[in-house]
């Protein structure tokens, strides 16, 4: 068995708005019959105060024929002061896919900003890959649309053909900063199809700044969890989201989740 990794897409813009990108084609190498795992990293390509480097990537289209996939890129800050700039970066995490894929093919992938970047951004992305089956299950996810941070309901999420949920992830991204405004959210996850647990919850914390220049932070909140669905509903899983702002910002951002599942054989 041989497990590497690749660059298998052209790096591409981000857009200056928070439309999702048009799409961008993905090459499956030549030796490749499983998607292991994948990441994205993405950076501002003119920097500019208050803005959040967190999205959401896509994978859909052409010759994907997996279902759902989504997962977010890191990190979510907003900069203020003199200096323009998002200073803080780390390395994004890899997200598990263990997906078959055929080699040679053509996966379609898009970007889509949470907040927009107004002297534009860059994406690169970054997928492990291996030539035979590693014995773990695929794991799909989707994700909701951005939602207001003033607003306490996130839109439904439904997912089809659903076995078993493996995973909550919880995304909060400021739009702007002010000194001394740090934030607190709980975010509950709730549905009726799940067997033995119907509620999960993720928590997400943004660091405040002193005076008028600093960087507020926001860490994706991953959770693994193990909750199977009840059989006869496993065509049609609907989650429903509330969040509690236990600090509010001062200027509304906005959030979002994602689901980890395995899919029905």
């Amino acid at each position: 068995m041989t497990v590497w990794t690749s660059v298998p897409v052209t790096g591409f813009a981000t857009g200056t708005g928070t439309d999702s990108t048009s799409l961008q084609t993905l090459t499956v190498p030549s030796n490749a019959r499983y998607l292991v795992s994948i990441k994205a990293e993405v950076h501002s390509t003119a920097v500019a105060p208050a803005e959040s480097l967190m999205g959401l990537v896509s994978l859909t289209g052409l010759d994907w024929q997996n279902s759902d996939y989504q997962f977010f890129t890191e990190i979510g800050g907003s900069h203020l002061g003199a200096i323009n700039g998002n200073p803080y970066y780390q390395s994004a995490r890899f997200w598990k896919a263990y997906q078959p894929v055929t080699p040679n093919s053509q996966i379609g992938v898009t970007y889509e900003p949470l907040d927009a970047q107004a002297g534009n951004g860059f994406v690169q992305i970054l997928a492990k890959w291996s030539d035979e089956d590693l014995g773990k299950a695929p794991v799909n996810r989707k994700a909701t649309t951005e939602t207001s941070t003033s607003t306490s309901t996130i839109p439904s999420l439904t997912l089809s053909g659903c076995q078993r949920v493996t995973e909550l992830t919880f995304a909060v991204s400021s739009s702007t900063v002010s000194a001394d405004d740090p934030a607190s959210y709980i975010l509950e996850v709730n549905s009726g199809n799940l067997v033995g647990q119907q509620t999960i919850q993720a928590i997400s914390n943004l660091a405040g700044v002193e005076a008028t220049s600093g960087q507020e932070m926001c860490f994706l909140n991953q959770n693994e969890v193990s909750i199977d669905v009840n059989p006869s509903m496993t065509n049609s899983v609907t989650f429903n989201g509330t969040v509690t702002e236990s600090v509010a910002l001062g200027t509304a951002g906005q959030y979002a989740y994602s689901i980890g599942y395995n899919r029905t054989a």
